[in-house]
């Protein structure tokens, strides 16, 4: 979560969105839970999938209640948006902001494929890619 809170304050401070947040997002989740079981494999990378589709669920909610809050204001109309969604919020808020963003699809995706990758080559692989000694 604290790395979707990362990718959602470089969007929030800059109103762009990057693709090396998703990135980013994907790598450290990934590398966390390959690091974590000391290992790689098919199960490591579908939990990370998993932790990747959650984070991404929670940084574009937040995302997109940024951006539609601060459209509202634009306009001169205020949108109460709740800090903590139900279920219900939660899909309208992430529905409308995909439908107005098509590279959002491109984003998710991109971090849920790099967690898999990264979770599934495991701590060695991703030791050689970060140059890094990891500890046993």
């Amino acid at each position: 979560m604290a790395g979707a809170a990362v990718w959602y304050a470089l969007v929030a401070f800059s109103d762009r969105q990057f693709v090396f947040g998703a990135v980013g997002l994907g790598f450290v989740v990934g590398y966390s839970v390959s690091w974590g079981a000391a290992r790689g494999g098919v199960v490591q990378a579908a939990l990370s999938a998993v932790i990747a589709s959650v984070a991404i669920v929670g940084a574009y909610y937040y995302i997109n209640r940024h951006l539609l809050i601060a459209g509202g204001e634009e306009l001169g109309s205020s949108y109460d948006i709740p800090l903590i969604p139900t279920f219900e919020e939660l899909r309208i808020v992430l529905r409308v902001g995909y439908e107005a963003d098509d590279r959002q699809y491109v984003y998710s995706a991109l971090c849920i494929a790099v967690a898999a990758f990264f979770g599934f080559k495991g701590v060695r692989t991703a030791r050689t890619f970060t140059g890094r000694q990891v500890p046993r």
